[in-house]
């Protein structure tokens, strides 16, 4: 895992991101533990409240899951948190169309985003 200081993006979200991604690529599989806090904050060179920000991220939108005690988990994907996590993408979808407006982005500079984003999710999913 690698952040990147100089994006605009917070560096707590972009390992959210990462996590988000592995969860997708199946790098994490449902119930599978990941690193402590500590750990990976002293892997990647970053403070513990970074991570434990990222870490509460993921589990406001219903991506991990804490046993007390015993560290944080990846949720499995069931209709209660898919609910939870279309919930926040639309909260996410009405920042990202907001900023687009926001630049002036014409319609079909818009309408060739939708499709290079369909075109990537593409191969995570058979049902576009």
């Amino acid at each position: 895992m690698k952040y990147n200081q100089r994006k605009k993006e917070p560096i707590y979200e972009q390992i959210a991101n990462y996590i988000k991604q592995s969860i997708i690529d199946q790098r994490y599989k449902e119930n599978q533990p990941l690193p402590s806090l500590r750990s990976l904050a002293d892997y990647l060179g970053v403070n513990i409240h970074t991570v434990q920000k990222a870490y509460n991220q993921l589990e406001h939108q219903g991506y991990i899951y804490t046993l007390k005690g015993q560290g944080k988990y990846i949720d499995k994907c069931d209709k209660a948190n898919k609910n939870i996590r279309v919930e926040v993408l639309k909260e996410e979808i009405l920042k990202l169309f907001t900023e687009i407006l926001y630049m002036g982005t014409k319609s079909e500079e818009l309408s060739s985003l939708v499709y290079f984003s369909n075109k990537i999710y593409g191969k995570y999913s058979k049902d576009i």
